[in-house]
């Protein structure tokens, strides 16, 4: 995804690029926008933006089960967004935080969000 949207953004003629080529790209970001907007991702992604927070924070925040919750942290873990942070203590403490590629698609999802809200309530 990141490498298509520098190659937009470094291109001066957009015309140069294969339409089969883009279509697979978009395909690729299609599928992790889907991800990223899954049930209770974006709620996790806003909560994390404000500051870390622990498992069972996180669970009591969103009021969302335990297994719900972990699956998705899973889910943003693996795709970077998250970061699982192990405290050395004991028990262990675990804490979970934006990476850096997770605070720009917080970032990113607020306007939309903002968008969608506003779209449903017209003034």
């Amino acid at each position: 995804m990141g490498e298509f949207l520098e190659r937009i953004e470094n291109s001066l003629d957009l015309n140069e690029y294969d339409v089969e080529n883009v279509k697979v790209e978009l395909d690729e970001i299609s599928k992790s926008i889907a991800r990223i907007l899954s049930k209770w991702c974006p709620q996790i992604i806003y909560v994390l933006l404000m500051k870390e927070m622990t498992f069972n924070g996180l669970r009591r925040c969103l009021n969302v089960s335990s297994r719900v919750l972990s699956d998705k942290l899973k889910l943003l873990d693996e795709m970077g967004i998250i970061e699982r942070i192990v405290e050395d203590s004991k028990p262990p403490r675990v804490w979970y935080s934006l990476t850096k590629k997770g605070k720009k698609i917080a970032l990113s999802l607020v306007p939309l969000l903002i968008t969608v809200k506003l779209s449903k309530h017209p003034r």
